[in-house]
């Protein structure tokens, strides 16, 4: 694990690309609560504001990688040809699977 430092001005604007390929949006905000989370704020194409914890951030440079998730909506790129993963939150499903044990949403 790095034990580089960033500032908010240090990632403030970045490029968020999910560890798909997907483009996710920019970092608007970092945001922490009493608890110790630390949150990115990150601006979606479509304007929207989408939470990514900072659990979820795999490196930073000259854009933030995420995982987890898919911030972009819909499945993301499956990890093995034709293996099925929900459309709500990314998980590897089985191939007769009509829920998503992760998530619990319906698959159909």
């Amino acid at each position: 694990m790095s034990t580089k430092a960033f500032r908010k001005e240090d990632i403030q604007g970045k490029t968020v690309i999910e560890t798909s390929g997907k483009v996710g949006g920019k970092v608007k905000d970092v945001t922490f609560s009493l608890d110790g989370a630390i949150t990115l704020i990150v601006i979606k194409e479509d304007g929207t504001e989408h939470p990514v914890p900072l659990k979820q951030v795999v490196g930073i440079s000259d854009h933030v990688i995420v995982r987890g998730e898919p911030m972009m909506g819909g499945a993301s790129i499956p990890t093995a040809i034709g293996t099925p993963v929900c459309k709500f939150c990314g998980s590897e499903l089985s191939p007769t699977s009509t829920w998503c044990p992760k998530c619990g949403k319906a698959q159909t």
